[in-house]
C-alpha cells in the first residue's frame, strides 16, 4: 500500500502539484491522467523521490530508500546503457540474475534474441521502450511505474502488454500514465483524475458499467 502525505510541489507561489493526500491500493492497475501540465509527471517524481518536493510518500510504512529493490519504472525516454547490448542491459539493470531460460521466456515476446544481441545503441524509440518493459517484468516487482508505456509500440507488442499488465495486477501495484485511452480501457482498476489544482480518486467498481470508459470520464 502507498500513502501520500501533503505531496506538493511549487517554485516559489507557483504551486505545479497542489497538495495529495491519497491512499493507493495494493494491487491493481491505477491510471493517472490529466491534462497537459497538470503535474502527472511531477507527481510520479514526487512519489518516486526524484526531485525534491513538500510532503512524502510510504510504501507500507516505509519510505522508498528502503523498498527500492521492490520497484520498477519504466520511463517514457527508456534511458539505458547505449555501449551494451540488450541482453547486458537486462543483465546490468534487473535487481536479481535470471536463467536464460528465464530472460528468454519474458524477452523473446518482445523482442527477438538477434535484437537484445545487438549494442542499443542502434535501437529504435519502440525497441528501447520493450527493453525497459522486458526488464521490468523481469523484476518482478512489487511496485511497477510506467510513464506513457505504449507510445512507440505497434499493434501486436501492444495486446500482449495489456495482457501482461492485466496478469501482473493480479499479485502487485501497477500506477500507469498515458494519453491513448483506447490502450488503457478494461486493464484500469482505479483512476486518478489530476485536474483543477485537485486529484479525484474514482474506482471503476464503483462507476455503472456503462460509465467505465476513461475518455468519458476525463471529459465529466
Amino acid at each position: 500500500m502507498i500513502e501520500l502525505f501533503e505531496v506538493s510541489k511549487s517554485y516559489g507561489k507557483n504551486f505545479v502539484l497542489p497538495s495529495v493526500s491519497l491512499v493507493l491500493p495494493d494491487t491493481g492497475v491505477v491510471f493517472l491522467m490529466g491534462p497537459n501540465g497538470a503535474g502527472k509527471t511531477t507527481l510520479l517524481k514526487a512519489i518516486l523521490d526524484l526531485e525534491p518536493h513538500n510532503g512524502h510518500a510510504t510504501f507500507d510504512g516505509k519510505p522508498i530508500a528502503k523498498v527500492y529493490g521492490e520497484i520498477s519504472v519504466v520511463y517514457d525516454d527508456s534511458p539505458c546503457y547505449s555501449g551494451m547490448t540488450g541482453y547486458q542491459n537486462i543483465s546490468m539493470l534487473c535487481n536479481q540474475q535470471h536463467s536464460r531460460k528465464e530472460i528468454a521466456d519474458t524477452a523473446d515476446k518482445f523482442l527477438p534474441h538477434d535484437i537484445l544481441r545487438r549494442r542499443t545503441r542502434g535501437y529504435s524509440y519502440g525497441q528501447k521502450k520493450k527493453l525497459s518493459i522486458i526488464i521490468a517484468f523481469l523484476n518482478n516487482s512489487k511496485y511497477i511505474f510506467m510513464d506513457e508505456v505504449s507510445n512507440g509500440l505497434d499493434y501486436e507488442t501492444m495486446v500482449l502488454l495489456r495482457e501482461k499488465l492485466h496478469e501482473q495486477a493480479q499479485s502487485r501495484f501497477l500506477l500507469l500514465t498515458g494519453h491513448q485511452f483506447d490502450f488503457y480501457n478494461g486493464i484500469v482498476d482505479t483512476v486518478l483524475l489530476l485536474r483543477d489544482g485537485k486529484v479525484d480518486t474514482i474506482k471503476l467498481s464503483e462507476v455503472d458499467p456503462s460509465e467505465r470508459n476513461l475518455e468519458a470520464i476525463y471529459d465529466k
